[in-house]
């Protein structure tokens, strides 16, 4: 049984290099040892880290500045004697235009946090046609199912290739409206890349169904939610609310996730995979 797990750290504290600099020389090492696919996902998801500790940072520190000029406004109120009613109202409106200012602020972060995750999915889902686009263009044999195709459709492909590639891509497109634990049994199924071997793989079924609550619930824990992840935290009308924390608790173990399919997947199609470590950390 092969157990990966991998580390990402976005802020380093190297004498030579930050953080994102050995991120981004690390990701480059992998293009000779890896799939496209799986190099796209470690980019798109080092960009994702960026933009979301980048945008935190700036309204965390407008959030400060706000509350900062609320205090000044409150102490100022105490002290102040108005000359009329307009002047006492005009400070009234400027202190809950801060008050509101501040609350949405707060809101800001959990918003990002969440649309986050819920584009680190979609990240993983393409990642996913990625790769079994690769395994079946390397080897059609493994295309080989009890699916039908009609003769029309057979007939409006001039060659053997357009149609392999038709049959790909309808495979592809099945896999789009797929959970996890479906995708989970498909690649078990159909190349024998079996998931439960990964360490912390039950965790990537809460991701998946932590996204679509999200997405069609607006975070409000349903029944539907708890009959899919066991032993779940949370309780029926919860609201998930996430952090930075678990945005890159959930790219790591993602990485991690897909690291594993790829290693497996260039094995299936008989690519030297002597070069890739099974227990290669990312730097940090």
């Amino acid at each position: 049984m092969i157990l990966l797990s991998l580390k990402f750290r976005v802020n380093g504290n190297s004498k030579n290099e930050t953080g994102d600099e050995i991120e981004i020389s690390w990701i480059e090492s992998m293009r000779e040892t890896s799939t496209e696919g799986l190099v796209n996902f470690w980019v798109n998801t080092t960009r994702l880290m960026g933009i979301n500790k980048v945008s935190i940072v700036f309204y965390n520190s407008r959030l400060t500045q706000h509350e900062e000029i609320l205090s000044q406004l409150e102490n100022e109120a105490e002290v102040v004697e108005y000359s009329d009613d307009i002047e006492r109202f005009e400070s009234i409106i400027k202190r809950d235009m801060y008050r509101s200012l501040i609350e949405d602020g707060k809101k800001y972060s959990e918003m990002m946090c969440s649309y986050g995750y819920i584009f680190l999915v979609s990240l993983l889902e393409f990642y996913i046609s990625d790769i079994v686009k690769y395994i079946f263009s390397e080897n059609t044999n493994i295309l080989k199912s009890e699916k039908k195709l009609n003769y029309e459709e057979i007939l409006s492909y001039n060659t053997i290739e357009g149609l392999y590639e038709y049959m790909i891509e309808r495979e592809c497109e099945s896999l789009g409206y797929k959970s996890y634990e479906e995708i989970k049994k498909y690649f078990n199924g159909k190349f024998k890349i079996d998931f439960t071997n990964l360490k912390g793989e039950n965790e990537v079924n809460s991701i998946f169904e932590i996204r679509n609550i999200l997405v069609h619930n607006r975070g409000i824990v349903n029944e539907k939610f708890l009959s899919k992840i066991k032993d779940s935290k949370y309780k029926l009308g919860d609201k998930i609310t996430l952090n930075q924390n678990d945005v890159d608790s959930a790219i790591s173990m993602l990485r991690a996730l897909t690291y594993y399919i790829d290693t497996r997947a260039m094995e299936l199609v008989g690519e030297d995979v002597s070069s890739k470590d099974p227990d290669t950390k990312c730097p940090g």
